[in-house]
């Protein structure tokens, strides 16, 4: 009795415990739990560890209030992260005030596994509060800290959990060009999952369903889901991938309502979060078959997802409410939900969007904003109303210096500010035509008609505004990167002195890492993120780092 005792007490057991629950070895984490329990049952780690198996068995209500009991015993690590965690879905306020609770306990114990694992907790939290930026950011941040810890830090159940928390909020905020990052990400975590049996395999590959419907891609999408549901028993798992199925269903052109109805029963006295789900559910279902039965459903869960917050299901809901008005014919009240869908997807990356919004048919309808999006950062890329609108260098190039301006340009001004030689305003005119196909324009002088959202733009207002987290979300340089007209050269150095002034005068240590890594190569930046960060943390010994490489010079560091 007296060696059961001492082995409940030592914190190697308790270790030993969590890693059962993570690896889904429900016998021995059964066994482990029981022993723990009836030695030590009023310490706030084994209720802590008592929630999470609860929590990955389905039983949030459960694990909500046997964390919650853990947070009161004492405040440990587990505790927090813990009652956090169980708390996401019911009351997202309260859990990031313990997600942050466990950042701080992590950092000052120099828990560097844990602190990315916390992290990663509190990116999904805030993402479910709608900032999709600073929520991508941090997941990013957690998951650079994962990869550079040592090898006798790491370990592959805190590895998996990061690359969840990057793959949800990244599909969020992410652009085209990144998709390929986040599923080499999700493939090699769902290596390493599958080798060490995790239970987080299954929501890594829920990750890439998302990924391949907002690539269009459905045949694979339902392979990915398949495997995701494969050996789901409960009534509870069966909630979580209701949503999922009715999205494949609508793509595929049958079988949504077979699949709400199939549910039905399982929503039947089990907690309202899986109620709100199943209402959206009816409502997303109902849009192609009967639009005016799918108002009604869609209206009564937006009304649900208000409170407690949960913003991607509150812009699932209104977006798709917004095609059943239009397919119903209403187009006043379709206008009205378009304005209110596009302050519900703001921070929404296009992929996230494409993976929200559906079936496909109602996909060209829907648009973010109602007009043309310019996306020049790092790329060329513009959209209408969710579709592409095919423009080429010397048209962007036009068009930053239309908009840039603010003002209508004559030939002669646009011919000084976009060509490098000079150029006869005959040039500049049949320019100017070949971007009427696609963009509406004023005569001569030249402004342009249309409603235009562009990332250039953006930035500096969201500076203004001092939302430096969402402006370096967009700060992707170099503008334009092929370009060499004047016009886009001047707003490259304008952007990055202005986005660089704004982050060195608050002195955040968040934000300098985020833009000093944005930016590779600028010494200053990484001296001044190194500046910010305490002597011993991680976070300053990979900004010396870096700093070191830019000056290349190993052997200096930063003073001070």
């Amino acid at each position: 009795m007296a060696g059961g005792k001492r082995a409940a007490q030592n914190p190697d057991c308790l270790q030993l415990l969590e890693r059962a629950i993570d690896l889904g070895r429900e016998p021995l984490a059964i066994a482990l739990l029981a022993r723990a329990q009836r030695r030590r049952g009023d310490s706030p780690d084994v209720w802590a560890l008592a929630a999470a198996y609860a929590y990955w068995s389905g039983r949030v209500g459960e694990a909500a209030e046997k964390a919650l009991k853990a947070a009161q015993l004492g405040t440990t690590f587990r505790s927090a992260f813990w009652a956090a965690r169980t708390l996401e879905w019911r009351d997202p306020l309260l859990s990031e005030k313990y997600f942050r609770l466990a950042v701080e306990l992590a950092e000052e114990a120099s828990d560097w596994p844990n602190l990315a694992r916390a992290s990663a907790g509190l990116a999904r939290n805030l993402a479910l509060q709608a900032a999709y930026p600073e929520a991508a950011g941090l997941a990013r941040w957690a998951l650079d800290l994962c990869e550079r810890l040592p090898e006798c830090q790491k370990r592959e159940t805190t590895y998996l959990e990061v690359v969840r928390a990057y793959s949800e909020t990244g599909l969020l905020s992410a652009k085209d060009s990144d998709l390929g990052v986040l599923e080499e990400h999700l493939q090699r975590a769902l290596s390493r999952a599958y080798r060490v049996r995790s239970v987080y395999t299954r929501p890594l590959w829920l990750q890439r369903f998302y990924l391949a419907l907002s690539r269009g891609e459905v045949s694979e999408a339902a392979q990915y889901l398949k495997r995701a549901t494969r050996f789901l028993r409960s009534r509870v798992a069966a909630m979580l991938f209701l949503i999922p199925e009715v999205r494949l269903a609508l793509e595929g052109g049958a079988g949504a309502t077979e699949v709400v109805r199939a549910t039905r029963p399982l929503a039947q006295g089990m907690d309202s979060v899986f109620s709100r789900y199943h209402v959206l559910a009816e409502g997303m279902a109902a849009v192609i078959e009967a639009p005016e039965r799918a108002v009604a459903y869609l209206e009564e869960a937006r009304t649900r997802f208000q409170n407690p917050l949960n913003a991607v299901e509150l812009a699932r809901a209104t977006l798709y409410l917004a095609g059943a008005y239009q397919l119903l014919g209403d187009a006043r009240s379709a206008r009205r939900v378009l304005a209110e869908a596009g302050k519900a997807v703001e921070g929404l990356s296009d992929p996230a969007v494409r993976a929200l919004v559906g079936p496909s048919e109602l996909r060209p309808r829907l648009a973010r904003s109602g007009g043309l999006e310019l996306y020049f950062m790092g790329g060329l890329k513009a959209t209408r109303f969710g579709q592409a609108v095919p423009l080429s260098l010397r048209q962007a190039e036009l068009l930053v210096a239309l908009l840039a301006e603010g003002r209508p340009l004559s030939a002669a001004e646009l011919a000084a500010r976009v060509w490098e030689r000079p150029v006869s305003d005959v040039v500049v005119r049949n320019q100017i035509a070949r971007l009427r196909l696609h963009v509406r324009l004023d005569s001569n002088p030249y402004r342009v008609l249309d409603r235009v959202w562009a990332d250039f733009l953006e930035i500096p207002v969201l500076l203004r505004e001092g939302r430096l987290a969402r402006a370096l979300a967009l700060y992707r340089p170099p503008l334009l990167p092929t370009s060499t007209a004047p016009v886009v050269e001047e707003w490259r150095v304008r952007l990055r002195e202005e986005v660089k002034r704004a982050v060195m005068e608050t002195a955040d240590p968040h934000l300098l890492l985020r833009l000093a890594d944005i930016e590779g190569d600028d010494p200053e930046l990484w001296e001044a993120a190194a500046r910010a960060w305490p002597r011993g943390s991680v976070c300053r010994g990979l900004a010396e780092g870096r700093l070191r490489a830019a000056l290349g010079d190993e052997d200096r560091s930063p003073s001070g």
